[in-house]
């Protein structure tokens, strides 16, 4: 539908040649790089365009009483979506929140009032839903028949026909409310004046409003050039979760100009489980509707693409879906907890006043608190085993020292501190919040379940009327209680057997504030199976349904020291603060205002390296004449990889060979790593090898102290790429970023391994645009990419030492050399090296300059240890 619009254009203040156009300031260069929180608050403040952005979820975040006819706020809970996650909207742009507005029943002859109420002061439109509805669409379909399969629980899920029926209508409902509001809003901006000083024409996602002079009207707008642009209309439509699936489709039909983003909070489950449902296929289709489908973790976003190959027969890429002509891009935002809410009620009096109790209730005990939801999907049941296994077996060794009993991951020193806290009597809190899912037959049992199993432990394990080991309270928790017991407990629980992310895991590590000295050093036992465990993995995730680990991993947990846990807490609560649910909401706004980003695909340059005979270690044998130069990296190439970096320190295995290439006088090695100096120093100074960190940047002669290879090197530059590489950070649960003098690395070693493939792929394609004037190399190396200056390059230091290399003050030139490395930043080594240099890629060498090949680090140390026998010994 073409609308004639007649609107002047706001940007022009002043009249006749006094007019200037507010917004036409220049474009911000790189080094002027936005954060995405300013970018989106820059991009909704600005008036380049009219934006209307809607938030469609199954409640308003405001309710209303209906006894004092008053319109409250509701209570934010842990994952309410609320306005005080989005930035507030000015000039001619415009937020509107639509949902049903209230759990009480509303006269029909007062929904009009409270509309209007609703609209005037918290911009926001109510659905109204009757309470047969309600329960049709509401408890029956979306928590009796979805939600049970998002989860995997086919057991508990039921169908109703009369269920979906009910669903569809409400969907529909909410899309027509949607829809009602986009044609008010522009109804309100086609404001008539006299004469046609505009004229409109159709763009992609609205009408683009065209400037033209009237030479008889002084007072029309000027051509200036920003202003020739036009102003855009843009709607933006989030639709938020389960209850409200067809929703995208039915806009798309109605307004194909709508930008569309579904956002799911709950797991999404294997195309084997989701076509239990009934109407799988048309769910399917309504939220491939949308323009972006969000997701809080790449397996989730991996099943519904293939439930969406499966049932609606099209061959979806790994981050989009083109079917008919809709392109719908699928992408994983991981939501955080909400930062501002655990802060207010970590200020708060009751917060200190709940804290002291409890650090009085509790004192000369270990606090362990498991927060959850009354439902089958909690695993409380299993966590209750787990626990008990961890009584008994302490029972058995009459308490004590735990560390002993499980010590398959302790280290072998015990700090006197961690031994003084694994002698303390551990106390399980478990607090249980109603659940709206599941029937009451279900809860029943459960609660019966769960009752006899806390009563069991307690009659076996206590030994005092006031003292059992379980203490089951059964109500929600107000936040200051929850900051408190958070702040007070020793460990945390999070184990349910399947959950969407698990927000209480992330608000745990929140309040784990070192600075703090009222705040008890903890640590987190996470579920494997929970949305949080890729982001949060230095956590100690566990299977649930394994009850003898589980049970292990509370001991270990609780036998260490003040110290390890901040240690081990420190990294994810950095990670946690900086990716809160502001940040969420920020990401996957930014996401559905940006067109998808096409993928790349890295094509191969060389593939002709040959298998590593041993017949090259013979002229670096003992007794072999002239010196003989070893270029060699580290990671990859001497040591294999670990989950932790950290973790990957020389072997004996191979320390024992760099021991046997110290004693040779005719070897002059180099270990050439990307590794930082302290690194290197630690695991290498007593060798006497030339050490090189950072690819480059550092150098390290034997018994000299560390200089910088070139010390015009230009770094400035990682003010501009910087945030680019924390956007990907933010979007790739299970990576990280490592900042070094020289370069920038984006490690994705920990994440899944094909959602990390595909954004290590699409961080390239966007860096070689970013950076096309900067002077930077980017490496896409073994699960990390690296933005580093171009004047640093291990290619640099082997050409430098071979062509420079002396000895006693004369020009040596060796008689052989030996380069060797596992990824792209080693290719720079081969292709500098001289042309008779022996250049081996390690690993895969698909791509690569070297001329041999090594399958991996094992094969290529015992090709040194060939190389580091007699010249007369066998092969």
């Amino acid at each position: 539908k073409k609308t004639r619009s007649r609107l002047r254009c706001r940007r022009v203040q002043g009249r006749g040649s006094s007019q200037s156009c507010v917004p036409c300031e220049r474009r911000l260069g790189p080094s002027e790089a936005m954060s995405p929180r300013a970018e989106l608050e820059t991009l909704a403040k600005s008036e380049e365009q009219d934006v209307l952005t809607i938030v469609a979820a199954l409640n308003l975040p405001f309710g209303i009483e209906t006894e004092t006819e008053m319109i409250l706020p509701r209570p934010v809970r842990n994952d309410s979506l609320h306005p005080g996650l989005f930035p507030t909207p000015e000039g001619a742009n415009e937020m509107i929140w639509i949902g049903s507005p209230s759990d009480e029943v509303v006269e029909v002859q007062k929904q009009d009032k409270f509309a209007e109420l609703l609209r005037k002061h918290h911009r926001a439109v109510p659905v109204w839903v009757t309470p047969d509805e309600k329960q049709l669409f509401e408890v029956g379909f979306s928590a009796s028949s979805v939600w049970p399969i998002l989860h995997s629980m086919i057991p508990f899920a039921r169908f109703d026909p009369r269920w979906y029926d009910a669903y569809v209508e409400i969907n529909q409902r909410y899309a027509s409310t949607i829809l009602a509001e986009v044609e008010r809003w522009k109804e309100v901006l086609d404001v008539e004046v006299d004469g046609d000083g505009l004229e409109d024409d159709e763009v992609e996602g609205g009408v683009e409003l065209q400037s033209t002079q009237d030479p008889a009207d002084p007072t029309a707008p000027s051509s200036h050039p920003r202003c020739s642009e036009g102003l855009k209309r843009q709607v933006f439509v989030w639709v938020h979760d389960y209850h409200l699936m067809l929703v995208p489709e039915m806009l798309k039909k109605e307004d194909p100009g709508l930008k569309v983003v579904f956002v799911l909070t709950t797991p999404f489950t294997p195309y084997e489980i989701w076509r239990v449902i009934p109407q799988a296929e048309k769910l399917l289709n309504g939220m491939v509707g949308a323009d972006l489908v969000s997701f809080y973790t790449y397996s989730y976003l991996r099943h519904f693409r293939s439930s969406v190959g499966r049932m609606l027969r099209c061959k979806p890429g790994i981050g989009h879906i083109d079917m008919d002509g809709q392109k719908t891009s699928l992408q994983v935002f991981p939501r955080g907890m909400d930062q501002s809410r655990i802060e207010s009620g970590l200020k708060s009096e009751d917060a200190a006043r709940y804290l002291q109790e409890y650090n009085n209730h509790y004192r000369g005990k270990q606090l362990v608190i498991a927060i959850g939801r009354l439902d089958y999907s909690q695993g409380l049941i299993q966590m209750l085993h787990a626990i008990k296994r961890y009584l008994d077996a302490d029972a058995e060794r009459g308490g004590g020292c735990r560390r002993s009993l499980y010590s398959s991951s302790s280290s072998a020193a015990v700090a006197k501190d961690s031994r003084v806290e694994v002698l303390q009597e551990a106390v399980f809190l478990v607090v249980v919040s109603p659940s709206h899912f599941g029937s009451e037959a279900e809860q029943a049992h459960l609660q019966e379940e769960v009752n006899r199993t806390i009563a069991e432990i307690n009659s076996r394990h206590t030994t005092t009327i006031m003292g059992v080991p379980v203490v089951y309270v059964q109500r929600d928790l107000q936040v200051e209680e929850l900051v408190a017991l958070f702040a007070r407990a020793d460990l945390c629980l999070a184990t349910p057997l399947v959950d969407g992310m698990n927000i209480h895991a992330k608000e745990f590590i929140a309040v784990k504030d070192p600075k703090l000295p009222e705040v008890t050093p903890g640590l987190l036992v996470l579920s494997e199976f929970a949305g949080a465990a890729q982001e949060l993995s230095a956590s100690y995730v566990v299977n649930p349904y394994d009850e003898v680990v589980f049970a292990e991993t509370i001991a270990e947990a609780l036998s260490q020291s003040p110290s390890e846990r901040r240690d081990q807490l420190a990294p994810m609560r950095k990670r946690v603060l900086e990716s809160d649910a502001r940040q969420w909401a920020t990401d996957v706004m930014n996401a559905i205002r940006k067109a998808p980003v096409s993928q790349e695909t890295l094509t191969s340059n060389h593939a002709d390296a040959v298998e590593l005979p041993a017949e090259c270690a013979l002229p670096f044998r003992r007794g072999s004449p002239g010196k003989k130069l070893l270029f060699l990296d580290y990671d990859g190439t001497l040591r294999e990889f670990v989950r932790i970096p950290s973790a990957a320190v020389p072997s004996e295995e191979l320390k024992s060979i760099l021991r046997a290439m110290k004693e040779r006088d005719d070897l002059l090695v180099y270990i050439v790593s990307g590794r930082d100096r302290d690194f290197l120093s630690e695991h290498f100074d007593e060798y006497g090898f030339t050490l090189v960190a950072e690819h480059g940047f550092f150098v390290k002669h034997p018994n000299k102290e560390w200089g910088q290879f070139n010390p015009h090197t230009e770094v400035s530059w990682k003010e501009e790429v910087r945030p680019i590489l924390q956007l990907f950070v933010r979007a790739t649960p299970g990576c990280h970023l490592e900042e070094k003098r020289s370069a920038l690395v984006w490690h994705y070693r920990n994440t899944d391994e094909e959602f990390g493939d595909f954004k290590a792929r699409e961080l390239v394609q966007n860096l070689e645009g970013s950076c096309a004037n900067l002077p930077v190399e980017i490496a896409h190396g073994k699960k990390i990419v690296e933005v580093s200056s171009l004047q640093v390059k291990k290619g640099l230091i082997v050409q430098h030492f071979l062509n420079f290399h002396k000895e006693n003050g004369e020009d040596i030139r060796p008689e052989c050399v030996v380069v060797a490395g596992d990824d792209r930043t080693d290719e720079s080594m081969f292709s500098m090296a001289w042309d008779n240099t022996i250049t081996v890629k390690v690993g895969d060498w698909a791509e690569t300059a070297a001329r041999y090949h090594a399958h991996n680090p094992q094969q290529f140390r015992s090709f040194l240890k060939t190389m580091l026998l007699d010249v007369s010994a066998a092969l």
